[in-house]
């Protein structure tokens, strides 16, 4: 028959055996994801640092952009080597930075994830919806944005009205009237000019449109960020918690592993001492009895 008490204390050890994997599973996701918070805040600070390196890299750019007409060979030379220094220094700092600038050449399509528009330009130049020029470059750290490049992007203009001929009527009467068609020439003239306007005013409202889309956007992410922060500080304050309580449930199950380790070695010497005191004694067939 099995000791009710030894079948105790084996439920005991099967439960804190089973209470100490479960704290053993959750200790360990924890520690993969303090270890993933640490590999974010450490590309945080990466970022934040290449983003001071910014405006070192667009001073560099303004000096290499500059350009004059030297008059002779020596001033030429001497133009030359400035250039050749400024983009060294240039290509030191994005190397320092881990940077990969974004300059896309004029043509290219737009990419909303690696460009942000900052205006349009209207010509036959460039097709429809393509960059125009590059503003200011952007940049990208082991393929993570660290900004945009601004551009200009490329629009179709809009057609011109197309005058219409006079007819015969229309003739004679400028032959009467020769002031009449100078009044049609101002008329066409100022119908030109609110033409031109209403595309400057169109122009102008898709740009308000884009940015006023752009900063909504900026709003948006502004706000994810403080809940992601918000987020962060929540769980951080959870896991400590969970780790002192894993603290104190270890202690409690040590505790009550060694309490069940003594009980057994009671038990089992009581046990060895039951055996031996039930064992016959031995008599010696040579000696005489009694």
């Amino acid at each position: 028959m099995v000791d009710p008490d030894i079948t105790d204390l084996q439920k005991k050890a099967e439960h804190f055996e089973s209470q100490y994997n479960t704290i053993k599973k959750e200790f360990k996701d924890f520690i993969e994801t303090t270890r993933k918070n640490e590999e974010l805040k450490k590309k945080d600070l990466q970022a934040d640092q290449a983003k001071k390196l910014l405006v070192i890299a667009d001073s560099l750019c303004r000096m290499m952009n500059s350009s004059i007409n030297p008059s002779c060979d020596a001033v030429r030379e001497v133009h030359e080597n400035y250039h050749l220094n400024i983009e060294g220094m240039y290509q030191q700092v994005l190397s320092s930075g881990k940077l990969t600038p974004i300059d896309p050449q004029p043509g290219t399509i737009f990419d909303d994830t690696l460009h942000m528009a900052v205006g349009l330009e209207y010509n036959n130049k460039y097709p429809e919806d393509t960059i125009f020029s590059v503003v200011r470059r952007g940049y990208l750290r082991e393929s993570q944005l660290i900004r945009p490049a601004e551009v200009i992007i490329s629009k179709k203009p809009r057609e011109p009205l197309p005058l219409q001929k006079p007819g015969m009527v229309t003739s004679i009467f400028n032959r009467i009237f020769p002031n009449r068609q100078k009044f049609d020439a101002i008329a066409h003239d100022i119908d030109q000019l609110a033409h031109r306007e209403s595309e400057h005013v169109t122009r102008l409202e898709k740009e308000i449109a884009e940015l006023e889309k752009k900063i909504e956007q900026n709003e948006e992410e502004i706000h994810d960020l403080s809940q992601i922060i918000t987020e962060q500080a929540d769980i951080q304050g959870q896991l400590e918690d969970d780790i002192q309580k894993m603290k104190d449930d270890l202690c409690t199950l040590t505790t009550y592993v060694r309490e069940f380790e003594r009980c057994i070695s009671i038990r089992l010497h009581n046990n060895s001492l039951n055996l031996v005191e039930q064992m016959p004694r031995y008599q010696d067939p040579y000696q005489p009895g009694e």
